[in-house]
């Protein structure tokens, strides 16, 4: 897991079922100005590679879906959390 903090790479990520954001997501986010996407993919320990094939797509198509700049669709962020297993909400912040 590149650029997540030990404390987070040791432990199990969990998906809040009340479709909140857990602080580990928030704070990869704020500290490396990534996007919700690509802390949610980091916290969760997956890797672009295996996200371009969830989505079908190559993972040069991915990584620009997930930069800090992108601004995808509702049905492309819909895809997106689905690839994730994560509630729409917890993405479209």
């Amino acid at each position: 897991m590149t650029g997540a903090p030990a404390a987070i790479a040791r432990r199990q990520p969990r998906i809040p079922s009340d479709g909140t954001i857990p602080h580990e997501v928030v704070t990869l986010m704020a500290s490396n100005g990534w996007s919700i996407v690509r802390a949610w993919r980091e916290y969760l320990g997956i890797t672009q590679v295996d996200m371009a094939a969830r989505l079908g797509i190559r993972q040069p198509s991915y990584a620009a879906m997930e930069s800090a700049d992108a601004n995808p669709r509702k049905s492309t962020r819909e895809r997106l959390a689905a690839a994730l297993g994560v509630h729409f909400d917890q993405i479209d912040v």
